[in-house]
């Protein structure tokens, strides 16, 4: 079950695409960088965000995390010295290839 929005008001609709639990998925070519958000499927084609980790930042490092009161490192902390890229990637909804992808940007950034 999906939401969907018109006119300002919420309703369910079904999805468009399903994916058989029971059938193997592999994609074609591996994805780059590291993702948090779900793909979209519209048609043919998957879409992701992605984002590639660049050159290290002099003198920035994550702050100290505590657990229980023992260090860890927190994931969210792992790569904060670094700058990044932020890229969408499009890929073949049937093969899994990558076919193409484009930086991703917001004003102000």
């Amino acid at each position: 079950m999906a939401w969907s929005t018109s006119r300002s008001h919420l309703h369910a609709v079904e999805p468009a695409h399903r994916v058989d639990s029971r059938k193997e998925h592999r994609m074609e070519d591996a994805i780059p960088g590291r993702g948090h958000s779900s793909p979209v499927v519209w048609g043919k084609r998957i879409f992701l965000t992605t984002s590639i980790e660049g050159a290290a930042i002099e003198g920035v490092k994550a702050p100290p995390h505590s657990l229980r009161g023992k260090p860890f490192i927190h994931p969210d902390s792992v790569g904060v010295d670094h700058n990044y890229a932020l890229k969408i990637l499009c890929l073949d909804n049937e093969t899994g290839k990558i076919l193409w992808n484009a930086p991703l940007r917001w004003p102000g950034l």
